[in-house]
């Protein structure tokens, strides 16, 4: 855990003395859901026929990606154009999986890359149940520090009375990125032996936020 303070103080005779501190706190969590990312590019010789080659290939797919019921999903994506050439058609669709179930999306990705569908992205991320328990959680525990500070400043100001005046909630980020090394396990395996079942493993990301807090001194 780290807490960052800044202080300021302000002489106010007619309501005691105004203490800002603005404070800041963040803490590593593991994420916890998996996301992935996969299409569908079939190429013929006009448009409606490789429409209608990845209209079958996504409907197969979809019934397949809804025997797990673990797993939320969305298509996106689709369009149709021709070959820098014009030689021939493509047509082109993406599917998005998230799952806090690592071992089922896993074992999707690995059989919708069977059904030729190619992964284009694989990386975990925090869910916002997680982002939202981080941020309340971050959030009491820099008010509490900021209360235990202020303490400290009233007793060397020869206050009794510390009462807070105002709070105001800066931006809570979420650093450091999507994990890619499943991606890349994902892709060499892939390669060698397409009845493999691609990688995958979560990473540490940062959360912090920052509040000011104003408390008047009595």
């Amino acid at each position: 855990f780290v807490l960052m303070l800044a202080t300021s103080v302000s002489a106010q005779p007619m309501e005691g003395t105004l203490i800002q501190l603005n404070v800041s706190a963040s803490e590593k969590v593991t994420q916890d859901t998996l996301y992935a990312m996969l299409y569908y590019e079939s190429r013929e010789s006009r448009s409606e026929l490789a429409q209608n080659t990845l209209n079958k290939k996504m409907a197969d797919a979809l019934e397949k990606v809804k025997k797990y019921k673990d797993i939320d999903y969305s298509t996106g994506w689709y369009s149709t154009y021709q070959s820098h050439n014009n030689s021939f058609w493509i047509a082109r669709q993406n599917i998005e999986l998230n799952s806090k179930n690592k071992a089922e999306l896993l074992k999707l990705v690995g059989e919708l890359q069977n059904d030729k569908l190619n992964l284009q992205g694989l990386n975990y991320r925090l869910s916002d149940e997680v982002r939202d328990r981080m941020t309340n959680d971050l959030l009491a525990q820099a008010i509490r520090k900021a209360k235990a500070r202020a303490q400290v400043l009233a007793k060397e100001l020869e206050g009794s009375n510390v009462q807070i005046q105002a709070i105001r909630h800066g931006v809570t980020n979420f650093n450091g990125h999507p994990q890619h090394r499943g991606m890349m396990h994902a892709m060499a395996e892939a390669t060698m032996d397409m009845a493999s079942t691609p990688v995958a493993e979560p990473d540490e990301q940062q959360v912090s936020l920052s509040v000011e807090v104003d408390f008047i001194v009595k």
